[in-house]
């Protein structure tokens, strides 16, 4: 089976990390999605990194959502890229009807054009979210990079079709590819030559500011100023992309400092420490992740246990979860958004109180 080929491959410590590596970087990074720099550091939340999302636990968003039913395509298609499309496709349907909260402008789009069935669902945008699916195709085809391009190109193109949004998620893919292959951390001059295979002039540009940038050690603050990220890290590809890996280099790859730098950042921050966290997640192995953020991580269906399957599932090519309990996840999941909404608007009212009151 072409799955279990791809997967027997790689060792599936590196799956489950990049999994809950994802999970746990957009579960922390939620509670300041949206915020600017500077009242995330008056707050004084990253320098104190803990789940805030709901009495000090944490729900994952729609980067961890989009993940897992990448994780399902894969298993459902065997590494069949036409299936994979057809598998990825009709779970973002179900996925858009159940109401998902916080969903990007141009994913929305594009869930309407494949709700009617829409032969091109993707719309021209640059945003970051096809990003945040993949990290765990970069680990699942870490040795066919033929797949590997092939299944992050479908995966982008379903929603988004700038040319920009398929450059970042390559990057994605190939440094998860890269450790998941080599077991080690790449050094930069690797990476840069790999994501010198594919582009055009302007991301050859950015990659050489990202090369000048962290060959001077500039301080990744500093290097998101440049990029126009004073205030926050933006959803533009060109924006979220260059500064995750600035971080993730800057730390030499350490899960914990990593991700407090990218959250100290500000701005779409439960994406940005989402893909980080794949990155970080699928070099370091579960043992990488801070054990209380992990605790503390509780959702349904896509607490840390669900995650766990899910990974079991992709190592062994075969759905492990059980026939009621996918009939369970079905039922719940309206409801488990309708919780999340309510809770994201609570966050929004709290953010209006003075900061030594939230501190």
């Amino acid at each position: 089976m072409k799955q279990s080929n791809q997967i027997a491959k790689t060792a599936g410590d590196k799956v489950l990390g990049c999994l809950l590596g994802q999970a746990v970087g957009d579960s922390i990074g939620l509670p300041t999605e949206g915020m600017k720099r500077g009242r995330i550091a008056k707050l004084g939340w990253a320098e104190k990194l803990k789940h805030r999302f709901i009495l000090g636990w944490g729900m994952v968003s729609d980067d961890t959502e989009h993940m897992v039913m990448v994780v399902r395509s894969l298993v459902d298609s065997g590494g069949d890229v036409s299936r994979f499309r057809s598998s990825l496709a009709a779970r973002m349907r179900w996925w858009f009807i159940c109401l998902p909260a916080g969903v990007g402008l141009a994913t929305a789009k594009a869930c309407m054009k494949n709700l009617l069935f829409m032969r091109n669902t993707g719309v021209f945008s640059a945003g970051n979210g096809p990003c945040m699916r993949a990290g765990i195709i970069g680990v699942y085809a870490a040795e066919d990079k033929v797949l590997r391009g092939e299944l992050v190109t479908v995966s982008t193109r379903l929603t988004h079709t700038d040319p920009k949004a398929l450059y970042g998620s390559m990057a994605v893919a190939e440094f998860c590819a890269f450790v998941a292959r080599e077991k080690r951390a790449p050094e930069l001059t690797e990476m840069i030559e790999i994501w010198n295979g594919f582009g055009n002039d302007e991301w050859q540009a950015l990659l050489d500011g990202l090369r000048e940038s962290l060959q001077q050690a500039e301080d990744s603050a500093a290097y998101a100023d440049r990029l126009g990220c004073e205030r926050g890290v933006s959803g533009y590809v060109y924006h979220t992309i260059p500064v995750l890996f600035h971080a993730g280099f800057s730390h030499g790859w350490s899960y914990e400092d990593s991700i407090t730098q990218i959250i100290a950042l500000g701005g779409d921050t439960d994406t940005t420490a989402a893909i980080l966290g794949a990155c970080a997640g699928g070099l370091q192995g579960v043992e990488g992740i801070p054990q209380e953020w992990l605790y503390h991580l509780r959702d349904f269906p896509n607490g840390v246990s669900a995650l766990e399957v899910c990974a079991d599932s992709l190592v062994k090519g075969v759905d492990q979860r059980s026939f009621m309990r996918k009939w369970v996840e079905v039922i719940v999941m309206p409801l488990r958004n309708l919780l999340f909404v309510v809770v994201v608007l609570v966050h929004g009212f709290a953010r209006l109180l003075p900061a030594c009151v939230l501190r």
